[in-house]
């Protein structure tokens, strides 16, 4: 079982302007999900940094992250 969690997102740096907060639910069977989220809209280039947060080990796994309009 993976115990879930959220993921920030943040700009330039681990510590840079927040722009989302995923939430990650648990999953009892380990079918992969996909998990949808706000970003705010953002301009000019950037590094894109994710940084991970739950209670406990184990919170889940990330096959591939993808920004859309």
């Amino acid at each position: 079982m993976k115990n879930g969690g959220s993921v920030s997102v943040h700009l330039d740096q681990p510590w840079g302007k927040q722009i989302g907060w995923i939430n990650i639910p648990p999953n009892e069977n380990s079918n992969w999900q996909n998990v949808l989220g706000k970003i705010e809209k953002t301009t000019g280039k950037h590094a894109v940094w994710l940084t991970f947060h739950g209670k406990e080990s184990d919170l889940f796994t990330l096959d591939s992250f993808r920004f859309s309009k």
